[in-house]
């Protein structure tokens, strides 16, 4: 009997034991390859990039205070970008990550706010992520953030023998942004198991 090792663990198997998937391409944080900062624009101008109307953001409204749907998406990307997953860790983040709090601009969600923006701007979220992913790679390959038509970076990926460069297939970003979203939905699924 085939067992999956560790590598293959964290990829999508086929019946016998064969995989769909390529290895993972980005870090868990992506912050080991970009500067937080840097990070931290990219998730802004994902943001600022989007239509808030034609996306459909369902705002968060509290008895106290009204969550604005750019802020919390903000907040959202930047922290699975960054390999936070849990709604409550999220929210304990905010007492002591500043970025996360500038990205919330000192308005901050509880644990459930999360949950429910999560919930009802699913695909804005995963739409935004796939943006900052794209551009995190092009800065990353060739340190230019210029796209071409079909959005996929004009910079390819090095390969570090130096062999021909392969590109990153455009499915990758949605991938991997897909990928965090549904880390963070079974993050907090497990909270909710404890």
């Amino acid at each position: 009997m085939n067992r999956p090792t560790c590598d293959a663990i964290s990829t999508p198997m086929k019946r016998g034991g064969t995989t769909d998937a390529p290895p993972a391409v980005f870090p868990a944080d992506l912050r080991d390859w970009i500067d937080e900062r840097v990070l931290t624009c990219l998730v802004l101008d994902a943001v600022s990039s989007h239509n808030q109307d034609l996306l459909g953001l369902r705002r968060i409204t509290r008895p106290d205070e009204d969550l604005q749907p750019c802020v919390m998406l903000s907040l959202l990307a930047y922290a699975y970008a960054t390999g936070r997953f849990a709604s409550e860790h999220i929210e304990a983040s905010l007492e002591t990550d500043p970025r996360l709090r500038y990205l919330c601009a000192n308005r901050y969600p509880t644990w459930n706010d999360i949950r429910r923006f999560r919930r009802l701007n699913r695909a804005a979220l995963t739409n935004c992520l796939e943006v900052v992913f794209r551009r995190a790679w092009a800065l990353r390959t060739s340190g230019d953030l210029s796209l071409s038509p079909s959005g996929s970076p004009l910079a390819p990926e090095r390969d570090t023998a130096g062999e021909t460069p392969s590109y990153l297939p455009t499915a990758r970003f949605l991938a991997a942004a897909s990928e965090c979203v549904a880390s963070a939905v079974f993050a907090d699924t497990m909270a909710m198991d404890l």
